[in-house]
């Protein structure tokens, strides 16, 4: 952008020493309409000594032109001028022609307004593009939204590329015209979903994903923060929070106009059903790739109740035909506690199984312990 600026400034010094030459290719244009400070002269075919060689309108918007006297002349083109001022010439000339020539264009304006060093007016110089007077008005500003414009003409608004006309493309970098506005507009983003701050937001250029979200407050509670969208014109790019924390090199930086979207974790998020000798029984909803096993719906649902028999945990899953199929999964196992799940599955922990054999023994000693203490007494 420092090179980008180097061209521009020269350039604009050059049309700067060309601008009396500029100016006078305008006395072809038709459509030019004279402004108080403009400078013109008079040429009278064929009487060269009631030429004159330079004339200012004054902040009247007259001028005072030898023999013919006060003219006002705002708003006229040079033919138009020229026609006038041959009518005056009648009274003492025949059939005089008089070419009025347009010497410099002082009273021409263009504007420019949004975050720029210098915004304002600015005299106008003929062949003017967007790049040399975003340079004329100090560059822009780090808030300044570098991707688009807008020239706003005679009620009409017309789109730049501005990213294109900045890096040099001669069929972006448009030419203005005398009373052309030029609009920067600030750089915001969007924020959408799950985070502390929703709504626009300023964009300072450089700025990343995370950066962003640290300023409005981070994500909220639930968010998704493995798949957060942004919506940048027609593409989607999905970040993971997870992958930047842990690599920072991995941040996504910014461009103006992107839409950030943090939606709940729920949008995506698959549901299970836990039931029997846990905790907390009930439905339970995790994120595929994420916290997706046995142990961790266990652990969500308070951990395994003290009668759980942890070697005998049924899974019930019902495939796509509708079939339902029941998996006995032991987690003393590593395999066990690391079994997949699927969306709407049924887990079962059952309770411990009593051994018969082992209750008859017990209740045989306890009987037997009654007995003796009966025969001692």
């Amino acid at each position: 952008m420092r090179y980008q600026n180097l061209v521009s400034a020269t350039l604009l010094s050059f049309f700067c020493v060309l601008s009396a030459c500029s100016a006078q290719s305008d006395a072809s244009n038709k459509d030019y309409k004279l402004r108080e400070g403009d400078q013109f002269g008079i040429s009278v075919w064929g009487y060269k000594e009631f030429d004159v060689s330079s004339l200012t309108v004054r902040p009247d918007g007259k001028v005072a032109v030898p023999v013919i006297g006060e003219m006002y002349v705002v708003g006229e083109t040079p033919d138009s001028l020229a026609s006038k001022l041959e009518i005056g010439f009648s009274r003492i000339l025949k059939q005089p022609k008089v070419t009025v020539t347009l010497q410099s264009a002082v009273g021409e304006k263009f504007y420019i307004s949004g975050p720029v060093n210098r915004q304002g007016t600015y005299n106008y110089i003929t062949g003017i593009r967007v790049m040399e007077a975003i340079v004329a008005a100090g560059d822009l500003e780090q808030t300044a939204n570098d991707k688009k414009a807008t020239i706003l003409r005679d009620g009409v608004s017309i789109p730049v590329d501005l990213e294109a006309a900045l890096k040099g493309d001669p069929d972006k970098n448009l030419p203005l015209k005398a009373g052309d506005t030029l609009v920067i507009d600030k750089g915001l983003i969007t924020f959408v979903g799950s985070v502390a701050g929703t709504g626009p937001q300023p964009l300072r250029r450089g700025t990343t994903l995370m950066q962003a979200l640290a300023a409005v407050g981070g994500t909220r509670e639930g968010a998704d923060v493995e798949k957060v969208q942004i919506l940048r014109g027609p593409e989607t790019i999905i970040a993971n929070l997870r992958d930047i924390t842990a690599d920072p090199d991995k941040d996504i930086p910014l461009r103006p106009d992107d839409i950030i979207k943090v939606d709940s974790a729920d949008v995506r998020s698959i549901p299970v059903f836990i039931t029997g000798q846990v905790v907390r029984p009930g439905p339970h909803r995790f994120l595929p790739g994420y916290r997706d096993t046995l142990a961790d719906a266990i652990n969500w649902a308070g951990g395994l109740a003290p009668e759980a028999d942890m070697g005998r945990v049924k899974i019930r899953r019902t495939d796509p035909s509708g079939e339902t199929k029941e998996t006995i999964v032991d987690m003393r196992t590593e395999a066990g506690r690391d079994y997949q799940l699927k969306e709407n599955d049924y887990i079962e922990v059952t309770k411990k199984r009593r051994n018969p054999a082992k209750d008859y023994i017990s209740s045989g000693l306890s009987a037997l312990a009654v007995l003796v203490s009966l025969f001692r007494r």
